[in-house]
């Protein structure tokens, strides 16, 4: 397999989802934030997104296809809830944790939402150019349980093939992308210390 960017990696992560669990993933995000914004992503009403009897047949073709964006935006909020959780229980590291401050929190991620959704946010918030980035990065490329199978990233290829498209090249995120995707980031992380600092009373 040629080397990998860091788009497939997230389109890989998508596809390591067997149909079923992706509807469940999305089904699991209820009628929310997330959902509003993996909406948006797809460019997809959020009616239509709800009522969609195989959601998966929605979300899959616009992640393989579509603009960087699209598929950095779409794992964002498909991952929401795992990564709301991994910011809570990061507490004050959840703005740069180091890769000490990940191995405290991975097993209790990975036992509460399961391996491939904590690779689908390991490998969304490197294409967004998060300060965790990197560290994330070296956990996906170190830890066994967040290896993204090479027929994921070949599913990928056929996916593409399949629709008659190929990879949109360019940045991971445009710039407008990529401070909206930042803004919530940091508004969650906000939101954790205010919770913190009223138990703390």
């Amino acid at each position: 397999m040629t080397e990998t960017t860091i788009l497939d990696r997230v389109s890989a992560a998508f596809a390591s989802f067997s149909d079923a669990d992706l509807n469940d993933a999305i089904h699991a995000l209820g009628e929310g934030e997330h959902l509003v914004s993996l909406a948006q992503a797809l460019n997809v009403k959020r009616p239509a997104l709800l009522a969609h009897p195989n959601q998966c047949e929605l979300v899959r073709p616009r992640v393989y296809i579509g603009p960087p964006g699209r598929r950095v935006l779409a794992a964002l909020s498909v991952a929401g809830p795992c990564s709301d959780d991994c910011i809570d229980v990061l507490g004050e590291a959840a703005d740069e944790p180091t890769r000490d401050d990940m191995n405290d929190v991975l097993d209790g991620l990975v036992e509460r939402w399961g391996a491939q959704m904590v690779t689908l946010m390991l490998a969304a918030y490197p294409a967004m150019d998060a300060p965790c980035g990197p560290v994330f990065i070296e956990i996906l490329d170190s830890d066994e349980r967040f290896a993204i199978p090479v027929a994921a990233f070949e599913a990928v290829t056929a996916g593409v093939e399949s629709l008659g498209g190929a990879h949109t090249a360019g940045p991971a995120i445009d710039e407008r992308g990529l401070e909206r995707a930042r803004k919530e980031r940091d508004a969650r992380i906000a939101q954790e210390a205010k919770r913190r600092k009223k138990r703390k009373k």
